[in-house]
This record gives structure tokens, C-alpha cells and sequence, in this order.
């Protein structure tokens, strides 16, 4: 994607969040109608010319950390399948009473 189509989602984006909080906003002006629809009006000029210049360092950051979620999910997996390898080494070795943790004085242990 170039930075023209970023720029022009953040436009879009910006454009939307500007006329609903400029909305809000506009809402407080006593005369009916008139101050939510001006809010409206000026929170989308706002919105659009801040969504626009920002857009693309949005998009960037948003991107780059989507790969970094997918890098740390696989060094997670990675280490999970490492652990349950261990762990299933070692109950064979306890099974299997190949185990060398037994200390080895030379006495029996036998009842």
C-alpha cells in the first residue's frame, strides 16, 4: 500500500471520529440544531486535515506492531513447545526409572 491510499484512509478515519466528537462538542451551543450541525461541520474539516497528515504514521505503527505480535507469538509458541517436550522427557525418565536424581550411597532402600 502507497502512502497516498494511507493518507486517504486516515482521511476517511479522521473524518468520521471529527464529526461525531465535533458533534458532541457542538451540542452545547444552546440553539437548537444549529450547534450540533456546526460541530458536526467543523469537526470534520478538523478530523479530516488531522486523520490526513497523521494517517500514514497510524497505519505504519499499526502495521509494525502487528508483526511484532505475530514475532512474539511465535517465540511464545516456541517456548511452550520447548517446555512440553521437557516435561514429557522427564516423566519417560521417571517411568522409566532412568532417572538420575536417586542419590547413589551404596545403601539399599529396600524394606
Amino acid at each position: 500500500m502507497d502512502d497516498q491510499e494511507k493518507e486517504e484512509i486516515g482521511k476517511f478515519a479522521g473524518l468520521g471520529g471529527g464529526v461525531l466528537s465535533g458533534a458532541a462538542i457542538g451540542s452545547a451551543i444552546p440553539i437548537p440544531v444549529v450547534g450540533t450541525f456546526v460541530g458536526a461541520v467543523v469537526g470534520g474539516v478538523v478530523g479530516s486535515q488531522v486523520g490526513q497528515a497523521v494517517g500514514k504514521a497510524v497505519y505504519d505503527g499499526a502495521e509494525g506492531l502487528g508483526k511484532a505480535v505475530v514475532s512474539g507469538a511465535e517465540g511464545i509458541g516456541k517456548a511452550v513447545v520447548n517446555g512440553a517436550e521437557a516435561f514429557v522427557d522427564t516423566i519417560k525418565n521417571t517411568v522409566d526409572g532412568s532417572s538420575d536424581d536417586t542419590p547413589d550411597d551404596g545403601e539399599s532402600n529396600d524394606v
